[in-house]
């Protein structure tokens, strides 16, 4: 999908970088992709079955969330600075389950022990919460056509675009809006009340601890953003993922009962 770019102001070299991703930022977070019907009704619980609205997510969004690694190492080898490949380097090592000392002490003060997230690689910790539903590994075995579809798309994306068009996609428009996400999520899952807190830790984590993911990326993007073609790829990167992100909102409303509200292309 080709976005059609508003036009760069003129005085555009002359801005702070953070002033130049502001609007951008402003479009991610009030984004369909973070307000959709399916988000809102997980979270409120007013899906007809709330567990099995649960179960159906868990299913369908495993098959995108274990190509995470995938899509890290995609965005890493389009990037032509040293500097910024160091960076989403310790990514993915974070995504592999390794976690700093600060990070460490931030889950002990909300009540979660390190020693159940440190080493575990962050797909096997949605199987985790999967296995806790009762949600097989033959069930999840192979992606479901709507995860196949999301995962192939976004990574072909990632795999043939510029630095600026691969940061926007998986920075602002995929870890900058993971967060809210999550927490509607995390409120859903808590409702249905049936699960300790360690088997839905993922989503827990991710809450709590990926901000750093989120603030090395933005900082990349702050630095291809000088150019109005770097601005313009961030947009499109960015505006490309959540696209594909609502359109996978769109299906799963639709799988677990709910009627899709309508949202802008």
């Amino acid at each position: 999908m080709t976005a059609i770019l508003p036009p760069v102001p003129a005085q555009h070299s002359h801005q702070e970088p953070q002033a130049l991703l502001a609007p951008l930022v402003r479009e991610a977070n009030a984004h369909p992709a973070v307000h959709h019907a399916f988000l809102r009704r997980f979270a409120d619980g007013s899906y007809p079955t709330p567990a099995a609205a649960m179960r159906r997510y868990a299913i369908e969004y495993s098959g995108y969330a274990a190509w995470f690694p995938r899509y890290l190492e995609a965005v890493i080898s389009r990037l032509p600075e040293a500097a910024h490949r160091s960076l989403l380097l310790r990514n993915l090592e974070e995504e592999k389950g390794q976690l700093d000392a600060d990070d460490q002490q931030s889950l002990r003060e909300v009540g979660i022990d390190p020693a159940t997230v440190v080493g575990v690689p962050h797909p096997q910790l949605f199987r985790r919460f999967c296995a806790a539903i009762d949600v097989g590994a033959d069930q999840l075995a192979q992606a479901t056509p709507a995860a196949a579809a999301w995962r192939t798309r976004f990574l072909d994306f990632l795999q043939d675009a510029t630095a600026a068009e691969a940061v926007g996609a998986l920075g602002l428009g995929t870890e900058h809006v993971v967060k809210p996400i999550y927490q509607q999520l995390l409120r859903g899952i808590r409702s249905v009340g049936t699960l300790q807190r360690e088997q839905y830790v993922f989503f827990e984590l991710h809450c709590l601890v990926d901000d750093q993911h989120q603030q090395d990326l933005m900082e990349i993007a702050a630095e291809l953003a000088a150019t109005p073609t770097g601005l313009a790829g961030l947009r499109r990167g960015m505006r490309t993922a959540l696209a594909l992100r609502c359109s996978f909102w769109d299906h799963l409303d639709r799988a677990v009962g709910g009627a899709s509200l309508a949202h802008p292309a």
